[in-house]
Formats: C-alpha cells, structure tokens, sequence
C-alpha cells in the first residue's frame, strides 16, 4: 500500500493527479511484476486544507500486488523507495508492504483492492500517541463529492501494472468490452409464455 501527502486533499475541494500518481508508483515498482488500483479514503474526523479549502480529509492511496523472485528482493525494494513516499496522519511511512502466502491470501487481496469506496474511516488515538482506523458510514455530502470530481474517469482510469501484470490488466479490459448485458426481459412474452395474468 501506497500513501503520500501529495494525494491527500479536502473532499470539498478534490485536486488529485492520477497520472502523476500512477507514474509514481510504477517508477517504485519498476523491474517487478504488479497490477494496483488507486483508492480514495475518506476519514469522516479528520480535516484537510486543500488551496484554502477546508473539508473532510481523503487519502488516495494504491494498494498494488507485486510478484517477485523473492521476499527478500521486495523487503530491499521498500528500503529503497519508503523515502519517495510522504505519510499522513502520524504514521511513520507511506509504503506497506506485505506478504501474501497463500492462494487465498491473493483472492482476498485482489478482491480488497478491486472494492468501491462504500464506506470512510473515522482515527482514533492509542495510549503511544499513534492513531488506529476503523471503518465509519460515508456521509452523503462526501459521496456527492467524490461522485462529482470522479466521475469523468472510467474504472480502469485507476489501474495501473507493470511487467507481467500488463498483460492481465490488457485481459480483463478486453473481456469486459466484449461483454454484453442480458436483454431486459420482455414481460409481455414472459406471461405468456407461462399463461400469467395481471393482478
């Protein structure tokens, strides 16, 4: 997971640069294999000053999967680049990484990162001063907000793969273009077809 002051704005003055980002990002990455997706977190108490505004803060953040030859290899990648990554709200580095073992651990990984933002997040302080989340209704103002600064970007504008990882995201933007929705069932000759009546 990847998070940086840079992205982090006011959600009633949304200013994020998600070709700036992505490019961010994959220069971290590079020479890996990967496929991320940029997600906006909105934190219901927590404020932000965006260019004189002030409102809710959101955090853009990628959350990518990355395959390598090693662990190892990842753990010297995060050394290397934690610096290029700004955190917020007391945390102490704007690069996470973790270690899936398991098949099951990749499911669960690519479902959490493919997930709408259907819900904020609301801080709060432990004992050592550092600052716990946990997940808090998203107040209809905030969506409203997001709806209005997101919605010229499609879905896929906020997927970003390097290496190997191109090759699945080319995969799926393939398959969803030649999807096409079942026809809307025609009521008329559904009732007919079984002797149904209007009541």
């Amino acid at each position: 997971t990847f998070t940086h002051k840079e992205w982090a704005c006011a959600d009633n003055n949304i200013q994020f640069d998600i070709g700036r980002a992505k490019q961010m990002v994959r220069n971290a990455l590079m020479g890996t294999d990967f496929i991320g997706c940029f997600e906006a977190a909105v934190y219901n108490n927590e404020e932000w000053e965006t260019n004189g505004v002030v409102g809710k803060l959101i955090s853009f953040h990628c959350h990518a999967i990355s395959w390598a030859s090693s662990y190892s290899l990842l753990s010297r990648l995060r050394s290397r680049i934690k610096e290029r990554f700004e955190p917020i709200l007391g945390n102490r580095s704007g690069v996470r990484f973790a270690e899936l073992k398991t098949e099951k651990d990749l499911v669960t990984a690519v479902a959490y990162i493919a997930k709408m933002p259907t819900l904020g997040y609301r801080t709060f302080k432990r004992e050592n001063g550092k600052k716990r989340q946990e997940s808090s209704k998203l107040s209809f103002k905030s969506r409203h907000h997001l709806f209005t600064a997101l919605k010229k970007y499609d879905l896929f504008k906020f997927w970003l793969s390097g290496g190997d990882g191109v090759k699945a995201i080319r995969a799926a933007r393939a398959k969803l273009k030649g999807y096409k929705p079942r026809d809307p069932i025609d009521r008329n000759r559904h009732r007919q077809k079984y002797n149904l009546t209007e009541r």
